[in-house]
This record gives C-alpha cells, structure tokens and sequence, in this order.
C-alpha cells in the first residue's frame, strides 16, 4: 500500500514539473521569451533519487524541494529559505532556494533592491517620468558604481523608452554646488555634436555622490551588441558577450563608422573635453550614425574600461586615441584586442587599417617624429574619402566650464593636483612682487621673479636685527594678613567656628 501512495505522488510531482517547464508554442510567440529566459531548468523528480547537499533519501516522510534558483533539488533542511530573485526572474514575491543559493542571493540581490530602491526615490522628485524596467546587468560595471534603468514617460503619449544611468561615486570631482550647476548644464545644454549623445536631463545629489544622467534608448544597441550580433541590447552584460567571438563590420561600413568617431572625438579634444572612456559599449546606434555615450565617467571619476592598457601606454599620445585603437581593433577582427601584438593580425585586415594600428600602437615615446592625433587620422584616405555630415559649432564655451574640465584632464593625464601643488609651508618665501602673466590659481610650477640688487664695495655687512628684549615678570600678587583667609572646603569651615577664639571675636563685634 505504501509503495503504491509512493508511486502515486511520483507520478503527480512528475506531472506538476512537466507542466510547469512545458514549452509553449510557436504561435504566441512564448517559445522565444522562454529561450531568454534566466529561469533555471527544473531537474524532473524522477531523477532525483536523494538531497542534492545532504545526500539524504527522499521518502514519505522526506519530501522534494526545488530551488528556484538553482532548478536542483533538496530536502526541506537544505531549502528552507526564501529570497527575493533577480527582477529577469519576474517573481513579485520571495521564493525558495536552497542554502547555497542564499548566500549568494544575500550579496547579489540586496544590492540590486537597494540600487532599485534608490531609482525610485529619485523619481519621486521628476513627476515626468516613471520606472519601465530596471537593467542592473546590462553594463559592465558591477553594483553599486553605475547601474541603467529604462524610463517612459508618464504622460504615456511617447512609446519610447530612456535610459537612467545612476552613478555613485566618492571620488567625483563635482565637490561644490557651482560644479554642480556646470556638471548639469555641459551635460544638457552645452554638449551639440551630430556623433556625441547629449543628456535629456542631468541631476547631481552631493549628499551621496550620486549622478542621475537621462538619455535617449538606442533600440539597435551599442557597437558591442553589434559586433557580436545580439539583437536585445537589454540583456545581460554576461549573457550577451560572454566568451563569444563576433563579426568584424567589414570594409565598407567599417571607414565610415571610424570617420564619425574620429569627428566626435575632434570636437571633444576642441573643446578640451577629456573622455578616455572610450569603447564600443559606450558607441550607440542610431539610424546610420554613432554617438558616443557616458561622457559623465570622465566627470565623475570613473576608471576608464581601458585603464590597464593607458597606463602602459606612450605619454606622447593622447589617451583618446589609444582608445580608438582598441576599438577600431574590436571593429575589424571582432574580439577584443587585449595584449594581442598587432604584427599577428597583418594579414588578417586590410592594409589601411594595418596602417592606423601601426601608428597608434606601434608608437614609441622615443621617436623623433611627432605622435599621431586624431586630426592627422582623419587626413587618413581611408577616413578622409568617406562623406558625412560634420558640421558643428567651432565656438569656444564659456570660461567656467574649463574649471571643472582643467583639473579633471591634469589628473586623468597622471598630473594630478596633489603632485603639482605644493602647501604654504613648501613654498620659498618671495620678497618681490609676481608678474602679472603668473596666475596664483595656476597649477603649473613658475619660476620666482629675479631681483637684483646694487651693491658697493664700501657696503657694510647687514647685521642681524637684535632680539626683543625678554618680557618683564609678573607683579607679585599682595596679600592683605589684616583679613582673614577665604575658607571655602567645610571641614575648614567648621573648624573655624569651632574655635573659642574666633567665637569671643564675633561676640565683641556683635557688641
């Protein structure tokens, strides 16, 4: 009888996990959101003949358990909690998962809720728009630096989506509130470039050195998402690129695409702009041209993605340009270059685009011969005979963006204040007066005035001035032995009345 209620459970908790991992048919279209899904499969309870932790024996008495987590399954010891899951997962409410997976769950989700959380908080504030879906993992900075959510209006008459990048950091170089104002304003207003992405909106909360910078959606994705052909952008980052080589963009599209970078490029390096976050996840798609994206890293004081191949990298050259090169390596063979020498791939590309690797990489501080810049790359044939639109406003910007833009590119050129300036004690006592082409705000090292003196030959030797004299001493304090001493301690207080003496003094004086 027992074996035959065992079976009977069997079969119905076999039946519960084929219905619940059921494939939906091609007709609604399910199929493929179930191919996207993260959801794990579920292992069938008939294989599962013991505790996937423990090793116990599932019976009667010992039930099954999925993880939801995980899709393994345990005895009720070893999965026990519950957890909140990924939002990708879409469950509104706690699930439960096995002890494994909820230590993991504790370093990975608590941090997603808390980046969630603060989104919404700050939209509280912006009535215009409201949270569509959060993208934690789209990026390859991990939480809680910089984390993406996709925003829609509230009016809801506009079906695209934005993108809200929210930026923690406490290095950040916007350390009083007129920063603050330029951050906001230069993000927004001033930024005017076909190939530069421009923010909607741009706020700065200093009490927690967070950024919240709003921007256009790019329904076609990054340059990344293009090489290596994944066509949901929104995906994770670890899921979308992972170990998988892509495509090259090929010759005819691959000139034009480094032609709009290049022009983008010129007009951050016009305006002293630094951005060495430069790659082809922050390179956007839209329509037929690019845009560079996220030029608040710079601000902020993000490590670029590139750091450990800028540090190496020749100080002649500027670290926008070796950034191209990694990116113009990505776009022609389709992975990424990392320490690959560039004499291996000779064969692989095409001899203009050998050429432009050679120059960039290739390079040493060394040579007599001037650097390559971004304005001789694009006097280049194989970027110079390509036509594109690349009018735009040559006017300088107003002085007070290069207060913040000045420190910034003295720091991320491995100049930084601290090592140019020196503090008051350091500095050699001046007895005359500074010219007036030296700024006192200038971080650069100047050279003292030369004074010059006339002297004779029948000038006497300047004596030391003598010492003041020393101060006098203090007055001796008078002391009046006609009065009595003030008692102030009781036990003296006592003591004194308790003196025959002192007591025929106050009846002679009460008289």
């Amino acid at each position: 009888m027992a074996s035959i209620l065992h079976d009977d459970l069997k079969q119905r908790d076999d039946a519960e996990a084929q219905k619940m991992r059921a494939k939906p048919s091609l007709s609604d279209g399910a199929l493929e959101d179930a191919i996207r899904s993260p959801r794990p499969f579920w292992v069938p309870d008939s294989r599962a003949l013991s505790c996937s932790y423990c090793t116990r024996k599932f019976s009667l008495t010992v039930r099954k358990h999925h993880c939801r987590y995980c899709g393994n399954i345990f005895c009720w010891r070893c999965c026990s909690g519950t957890s909140m899951l990924p939002p990708e997962y879409e469950y509104t409410s706690p699930q439960r998962v096995c002890d494994g997976c909820l230590g993991k769950l504790k370093t990975q989700v608590k941090p997603k809720e808390d980046a969630k959380l603060a989104v919404q908080y700050y939209l509280r504030e912006e009535l215009e728009w409201e949270l569509y879906k959060p993208l934690f993992d789209i990026g390859s900075r991990n939480l809680p630096v910089k984390c993406f959510s996709s925003l829609k209006r509230s009016d809801k008459k506009s079906p695209d989506q934005y993108v809200l990048a929210m930026v923690s950091n406490r290095n950040s170089f916007i350390n009083n509130e007129n920063k603050k104002k330029i951050f906001e304003q230069l993000l927004t207003e001033t930024l005017k470039h076909p190939y530069v992405l421009p923010a909607i909106k741009a706020t700065y909360n200093r009490e927690n050195s967070t950024s919240y910078v709003i921007r256009e959606y790019s329904v076609k994705g990054s340059m990344k998402d293009r090489i290596y052909g994944r066509a949901e952008p929104q995906d994770p980052y670890d899921m979308k690129y992972g170990s998988k080589e892509g495509k090259g963009l090929g010759s005819k599209l691959l000139p034009r695409v480094g032609r709009m970078i290049l022009e983008g490029l010129q007009y951050l390096h016009f305006h002293g702009f630094p951005y060495h976050h430069l790659h082809t996840g922050n390179i956007l798609i839209f329509d037929n041209v690019v845009r560079l994206s996220d030029l608040e890293n710079s601000l902020l004081g993000l490590d670029p993605y590139l750091s450990e191949f800028l540090k190496v990298a020749p100080k002649k050259i500027a670290p926008e340009l070796i950034c191209f090169g990694h990116v113009l390596f990505e776009m022609t063979l389709g992975f990424p270059k990392g320490e690959t020498d560039i004499t291996e791939i000779k064969s692989k590309c095409e001899p203009s685009v050998y050429e432009v690797l050679e120059m960039i990489f290739g390079y040493q501080d060394s040579r007599s011969t001037p650097p390559p810049t971004v304005k001789s790359l694009l006097k280049l044939k194989l970027f110079s005979s390509v036509e594109i639109d690349c009018n735009f406003e040559r006017e300088k910007w107003d002085k007070k963006f290069s207060s913040l833009l000045k420190p910034i590119r003295q720091t991320l050129n491995g100049t930084p204040l601290s090592s140019t300036t020196k503090s008051m004690s350091q500095l050699p006592t001046l007895t005359g007066t500074l010219p007036k082409s030296v700024s006192l705000e200038s971080n650069k090292p100047f050279l003292s005035p030369k004074i010059t003196t006339k002297t004779t030959s029948n000038a006497l030797p300047s004596t030391p001035p003598a010492s003041p004299p020393p101060p006098p001493p203090p007055p001796k304090e008078v002391v009046d032995t006609s009065l009595p001493k003030t008692q102030t301690a009781r036990p003296d207080l006592l003591s004194s009345l308790r003196n025959p003496d002192n007591l025929k003094k106050l009846k002679k004086v009460s008289k």
